[in-house]
């Protein structure tokens, strides 16, 4: 089923990234990838609603969705292995390994089932545990996410910039502007290109490893996507996504048996940090329609 919602973010709706990052209890979980920083919080008594970001960022970039969901849900943020207050990534990391730490964090958390939402790293995470685990999830978020194996284009891309992330020891100066470039849509908006500035405070090795492994490495995921039988699945689309167009996104979403399709018009790489409210507003439709539960 494919929607169109419009836009309805202003800027000076948007909340401060770093406010509800203060607020919300901050725990270290024990993982084969280093220890992993989660915050945790919401309702504690209502069902479990945890977000996977981006390649390159932590978990701020879900402030919106925070702050939306927090009154009906327990929340969990993750800040992936080699991001954030997270350990250093120092070891490959393939989208199955993705996968199978979630599942760590949510065994450790002593969370039986929940409501995965990730957007591209976490979303490949989240479609896989999806697959393997299904008794795991309760739905999955899919927001800007793909299925296919890297293209030609990013391959060439790309592959000189890991290349050099490997040699720094800071983060460099072009790696904001080439982040901007990949994740913005074809009007980029000022405040979220200067929210995309936190990725200068990233470790360049651990963005590497990253890369090279999610991004650069990854297989063809498509088998695997169509194993998900048993979990409701919405994907969620911007048709200015300048890393996984698309084409890529419509691809992942028939893979899926009877999955959700929705197309965000003016949207970019960063659906939930770019366009909020409409993202907020799919999930919620979402939910409602596909979980009949007290919960929801």
């Amino acid at each position: 089923m494919t929607q169109s919602i419009q836009p309805q973010v202003r800027t000076s709706e948007r909340s401060d990234p770093e406010a509800w990052l203060a607020a919300m209890p901050r725990r270290t979980v024990g993982t084969k990838f280093g220890d992993i920083v989660v915050r945790t919080g919401g309702n504690e008594s209502k069902s479990v609603m945890v977000f996977w970001p981006s390649l390159l960022l932590d978990s701020s970039m879900w402030s919106h969705q925070v702050e939306h969901f927090a009154p009906d849900y327990r929340i969990v943020t993750i800040d992936p292995p080699g991001i954030g207050e997270s350990a250093p990534l120092r070891q490959a990391m393939t989208v199955g390994d993705s996968a199978a730490c979630f599942r760590q964090i949510l065994d450790s958390l002593g969370i039986e089932s929940c409501i995965a939402v990730g957007n591209s790293w976490g979303s490949l995470a989240a479609a896989v545990l999806a697959a393997d685990h299904p008794e795991r999830l309760d739905a999955a978020i899919l927001t800007n996410g793909t299925a296919a194996p890297p293209t030609p284009e990013i391959l060439a891309q790309m592959t000189g910039m890991v290349a050099e992330l490997e040699k720094c020891k800071t983060a460099p100066d072009w790696l904001l502007a080439a982040t901007q470039q990949a994740f913005s849509a074809d009007v980029p908006d000022p405040e979220f290109m200067a929210y995309l500035g936190r990725v200068l405070r990233e470790d360049p090795i651990s963005i590497a490893f990253g890369m090279k492994n999610i991004l650069l490495g990854r297989e063809d995921l498509h088998p695997t996507m169509r194993r998900i039988r048993d979990v409701p699945v919405l994907v969620v689309a911007g048709d200015q996504d300048h890393v996984f167009d698309v084409a890529q996104s419509r691809s992942l979403a028939a893979s899926i048996e009877g999955c959700d399709f929705v197309l965000l018009p003016n949207t970019g790489h960063l659906a939930p940090r770019q366009n909020p409210k409409a993202v907020n507003a799919a999930i919620d439709a979402f939910l409602t329609a596909r979980l009949k539960n007290e919960d929801t």
